[in-house]
């Protein structure tokens, strides 16, 4: 396959060529936290457990930098530890430092909402060698989430996620976050220290 002007041509097994929109329209290496803080999104969707837990991966930084997200996890409509939160999502919203001269970020807007996208149950696996991501969260929060921001001018920010301590195969999750979210703006932030 090949990525050309917005779209990926792929070749079938019958050797047509399949044309998709990829929702996945950037990849930038970076830090996902501070392009956010600096205005480059709408919202920033991140993978979390069930148990109220941000400890690890780039989920304490976005807790750390951004007002709210642990509130939202923690006052979720389902309880924490309940396994009805995979595939489902909390948020909040944060407001944007002023830059030096006063201006607002980069696009124009000094707010940023933060999604804590349900993707793992816990994060045992990891210690058995086991993936903790639940493919099928991640294809069920990404289409809520397309219907939801879908229609909007609205850019999204992502890690890879499901793809660093949550074990999962990155191949497979941007699969799935192209098939079942079409309609996304979404910019890919592979962190580079």
């Amino acid at each position: 396959s090949h990525y050309n002007d917005g779209y990926w041509l792929r070749e079938t097994t019958l050797n047509q060529k399949e044309e998709i929109i990829m929702p996945i329209t950037s990849t930038v290496k970076g830090d996902l936290v501070e392009r956010a803080k600096q205005g480059h999104y709408t919202h920033i969707i991140h993978g979390c457990n069930c148990n109220n837990v941000m400890g690890a991966g780039i989920a304490p930084q976005i807790a750390k930098a951004f007002e709210g997200v642990l509130e939202a996890d923690e006052n979720f409509h389902v309880p924490v530890g309940d396994k009805e939160r995979l595939g489902d999502y909390s948020y909040s919203w944060s407001e944007l430092a002023a830059d030096v001269e006063g201006g607002y970020p980069a696009r124009g807007s000094n707010w940023v909402c933060v999604v804590n996208l349900y993707t793992q149950f816990g994060t045992g696996g990891r210690r058995i060698g086991e993936p903790d991501v639940d493919y099928n969260a991640i294809e069920e929060g990404f289409k809520i989430l397309n219907t939801l921001l879908g229609d909007g001018d609205y850019k999204v920010g992502i890690p890879m996620i499901g793809a660093g301590l949550a074990g999962g195969d990155w191949v497979k999750i941007e699969e799935i976050i192209n098939r079942v979210a079409p309609d996304l703006e979404i910019e890919l932030v592979i962190f580079d220290k």
